[in-house]
């Protein structure tokens, strides 16, 4: 039968570059750094009891011990965005190492592959993920959390490469993982850990999806395009035939973007504005800022008295306070005392935000924001900022992705050794390497356990 998902699993297949699995294991390095800072967050207490409460098994966990591989999977897909740090496709709206990753080193532990095999899985997990985000529409965002509703399709993907699935198999995967999809934003508008549950619960629900299609389960081959199938169920705007267009482009992988700051991606491009103009006022003596940007950025980030960390990361206020007045925003410039700090505050304040067509125009395959500070005395300045820094027009190099994975371990409270471990095993240009002595070194340096 021709579907989409079969269309799709016999694209992917294709031969995976040195190239590509030399950036496969930066996404490795990056998402290691987030995960293991979340083992450390309030939002991480509840998987940390289930996690405590599951039988052994071989697959490590960053809480320092081995479960079985579903159980691992959910535990580890629990902890990449709690500190919103993680790896994002701007376009298809999707952070693809949360969902991918920990199923993909889950299965490679149990079937005892090598990390060349690791980084493969890792770049067709992120390409089925990212087409199909990418073809969903603007709509389907509006109520779903396209991290959960995609990613299960990317993380069956992933492991339909480790369990060496031939094309019609992958796409049994592909049925099974979309047939699982859900999660809704709902859990924007109260305090709850629901969004950590999407991506856990679509890194496991991936890894389910393929070990079935595996063991001969077939699924809806039709599951993409089918009339009760997932763009019509769920994608309005959607252009299924997306999903499948540009077969001979370049991995999807390269477009994903690293995350300089923590917070909101859609904050990014103000923050950036925000340190172009930050050198050319006294911060005490700003009058006003006006930000003018895209739609979802005022949606999901317009919080101009942010009560915790949580709601801190998702402030175009906070965040563009923080750029004017202590420059990078830092992991404890979205803590309690940056929260309630007098001068931040004063400064949220005189924040205004306002929607932009253009930008608005420009989303979300480039996001962007203008910034208008006035000084006390009158004096006006603006500036525009599309794409900020760590998308694919203005990448991380490696030093600043090994600086951000040492942050964040250290945030961890991963030992010394541990970071040294993970640093030279994906911070250098080799491609292969040993996926039981990096677990292994996450597993003994996790202060966790």
């Amino acid at each position: 039968m021709n579907s989409y998902s079969v269309e799709l699993a016999r694209m992917t297949a294709k031969r995976v570059d040195d190239e590509a699995l030399a950036r496969a294991k930066l996404h490795l390095l990056d998402w290691i750094g987030c995960a293991s800072a979340g083992t450390a967050e309030c939002g991480a207490v509840s998987f940390r009891s289930l996690n405590a409460a599951a039988g052994s098994g071989s697959c490590f966990t960053m809480y320092g011990n081995r479960r079985d591989e579903n159980a691992a999977a959910f535990a580890n897909g629990a902890l990449g965005n709690l500190l919103e740090m993680d790896d994002t496709d701007r376009q298809g709206l999707v952070h693809p190492g949360d969902v991918v990753i920990p199923p993909v080193l889950a299965c490679a532990e149990t079937e005892g592959v090598g990390g060349r095999e690791v980084l493969a899985a890792i770049v067709r997990g992120y390409e089925v993920m990212i087409r199909i985000a990418r073809a969903v529409g603007l709509a389907h965002y509006g109520y779903w959390h396209n991290t959960a509703t995609c990613g299960p399709f990317g993380a069956a993907a992933g492991v339909a490469t480790i369990l060496d699935l031939d094309p019609l198999k992958t796409a049994y995967a592909l049925g099974h993982a979309g047939s699982l999809a859900g999660g809704l934003w709902q859990l924007r508008h109260e305090e709850t850990v629901t969004k950590q549950l999407h991506t856990a619960h679509a890194a496991r629900h991936g890894l389910t999806a393929a070990r079935v299609a595996a063991a001969g389960g077939e699924g809806p081959l039709s599951i993409l395009e089918g009339s009760q199938g997932f763009f019509a169920a769920m994608c309005p705007d959607g252009d299924v035939r997306a999903v499948c267009q540009d077969a001979e482009a370049p991995w999807r992988i390269f477009e994903t973007t690293f995350k300089p700051w923590p917070s909101c991606r859609h904050c990014h491009v103000s923050i950036e504005a925000a340190l172009a103009l930050g050198e050319r006022f006294v911060a005490e003596r700003i009058a006003r800022v006006s930000i003018r940007t895209f739609g979802d950025a005022l949606k999901f980030c317009d919080r101009a008295e942010p009560e915790n960390a949580g709601q801190a990361r998702f402030s175009i206020q906070h965040s563009v306070a923080v750029a004017l007045l202590r420059g990078e925003p830092r992991l404890a410039d979205f803590e309690p005392d940056a929260i309630s700090d007098p001068a931040i505050a004063a400064l949220r304040r005189k924040v205004d935000l306002d929607f932009s067509g253009d930008c608005d125009q420009r989303y979300p395959a480039h996001m962007s924001a203008t910034i208008e500070i006035e000084a006390q005395d009158g004096r006006i300045e603006r500036c525009e900022i599309v794409d900020a820094l760590g998308d694919p027009e203005r990448p991380l190099d490696v030093e600043g992705l090994v600086n951000k994975a040492g942050t964040l371990m250290r945030r961890g409270r991963f030992s010394a050794n541990a970071i040294d471990t993970v640093v030279d095993i994906l911070g250098d240009d080799t491609i292969d390497f040993d996926l039981e002595r990096l677990t292994g070194a996450l597993c003994d340096g996790s202060a966790a356990s």
